[in-house]
């Protein structure tokens, strides 16, 4: 199928272009039905974005699992590429949603990821967060889906971020995941001229209740008169030598590094909590 003569049979306007084939096959009893299918989508584009994306979806049903496997990839760079088991439910819960997945039974699922580049991607992808960087790493799934296991390794190297609150700044880091733990082998945050660089860990036992706790390698001063409950709509980096007097509530702009660290407050420890299914995070920063 033509992708673009699709969209413009539908809507007249050419919204996507590539080209799809697939092939669904469903066989078994009524009681026991079995479904398998086959996905294939080439050179897909949405319209203002050049990014082209080429992936295979292959995904099969029996009595009690969901599988799948899947890769995409855009040109210049790696695919990546996912498969799982999903445990299924003997009949739909009855929820509001009415999942047919069995949530606390055991699943698997590996994802792998070895060079992505992500300016090669298409903007529905990595969103309009990411400018460029490089992101590799490969990640297992265990136990069950409400409370999974991930083991692995993800680096981002020479990340760069747009401005949405955090200003345009780049992020270089690593984490090793160890089942419900996550450990920040290192975090090298850059906004301008000022550098922070933290270590770290998470707690992911509940992805509903994640914990991140983050320590610096070297003094980072809290400049702001954030009190409790205050929302948050943006963070910056300055180098020390960088600072505005005029924040200082000081007179004389001559001040050196060591009356800087006086008169600010150094952070100890920065706490991140929330949920993968939620975008409201707390942040909490111990001085």
């Amino acid at each position: 199928m033509d992708l673009a003569e699709f969209s413009t049979a539908l809507t007249d306007r050419q919204d996507i272009s590539g080209t799809l084939r697939a092939k669904l096959e469903m066989y078994g009893t009524p009681g026991s039905r079995q479904l398998s299918s086959d996905v294939f989508v080439q050179n897909f584009a949405l319209a203002k974005d050049p990014a082209r994306v080429s992936g295979e979806l292959h995904v099969k049903t029996d009595a009690s699992a969901l599988k799948l496997r899947a890769q995409v990839g855009a040109a210049g760079s790696d695919a990546i590429n996912f498969e799982a088991a999903l445990p299924l439910l003997a009949t739909p819960a009855q929820t509001p949603t009415h999942t047919f997945l069995a949530y606390d039974q055991p699943a698997t699922g590996n994802l792998g990821f070895p060079l992505v580049m992500i300016a090669r991607l298409p903007r529905f992808l990595k969103r309009d967060d990411f400018a460029s960087g490089i992101l590799s790493g490969k990640l297992a799934l265990s136990h069950s889906l409400r409370n999974p296991a991930l083991t692995g390794d993800a680096q981002l190297i020479d990340g760069r971020f747009r401005d949405h609150g955090l200003h345009p700044f780049a992020a270089n880091g690593r984490v090793l995941f160890t089942e419900s733990k996550a450990e920040l082998e290192f975090a090298n945050l850059q906004c301008g001229d000022g550098v922070a660089r933290f270590r770290g860990e998470a707690d992911l036992a509940n992805f509903e209740e994640i914990s991140v706790r983050l320590l610096p390698n070297s003094p980072v001063l809290n400049l702001s008169r954030s009190t409790q409950g205050e929302c948050v709509d943006g963070v910056s980096f300055s180098s020390i030598d960088r600072i505005d007097p005029g924040h200082r509530d000081r007179k004389s702009p001559q001040s050196t590094a060591n009356e800087i660290l006086a008169i600010f407050p150094a952070i100890s420890e920065v706490v991140l909590r929330g949920a993968v299914s939620n975008g409201d995070w707390t942040v909490s920063v111990t001085e």
